[in-house]
């Protein structure tokens, strides 16, 4: 599961738009708001796109943001 704030904190550090961020990934502002949210997943491609564009530099890094465990309480 993606950690939204930590991503979406990225995304504003970096001095992007949703929709930028959207556009460069090839999908809608709708669609993107649905895999910030957990809702729908990001396929390899788009958390590469995103890596490279939010600078997501070491697999470490890449699994904060988009590989977030749940644990059940």
């Amino acid at each position: 599961m993606v950690n939204t704030s930590k991503l979406e904190g990225r995304i504003r550090e970096c001095g992007y738009t949703m929709a930028f961020v959207a556009m460069q990934l090839g999908i809608s502002r709708q669609a993107f708001r649905l895999k910030r949210s957990g809702k729908r997943q990001f396929t390899g491609y788009e958390i590469k796109v995103l890596s490279d564009l939010l600078h997501i530099d070491s697999i470490e890094e890449m699994k904060d943001f988009f590989f977030e465990l749940s644990v059940a309480k």
